[in-house]
């Protein structure tokens, strides 16, 4: 009798291969789109660490390219730090 298994809480290795694979070809000129990634390949949202990371990846690619969302005044000054880009 089928049971019904509770969501995986880790990312396996072929989600986190996607996401990967996202962020490189959005690091290679494909526009980043992290909800349009994440309404293609729904099976990303059952990682929370994976969606984070999507999101973050398309904001600091965006930012670097000049176009990030204002910050609000409540937000503070700083700017996005990013390892990936040396900032």
């Amino acid at each position: 009798m089928p049971t019904n298994s509770p969501p995986l809480l880790t990312p396996s290795v072929t989600t986190e291969g996607l996401a990967e694979s996202l962020k490189r070809a959005w690091r290679q000129g494909e526009p980043p789109d992290a909800a349009g990634a994440l309404r293609d390949h729904p099976e990303l949202l059952r990682h929370r660490s994976l969606v984070v990371d999507l999101a973050y990846e398309e904001y600091c690619l965006r930012e670097q390219a000049g176009s990030a969302p204002e910050r609000s005044s409540s937000a503070g000054s700083s700017r996005c730090s990013c390892p990936r880009f040396g900032k």
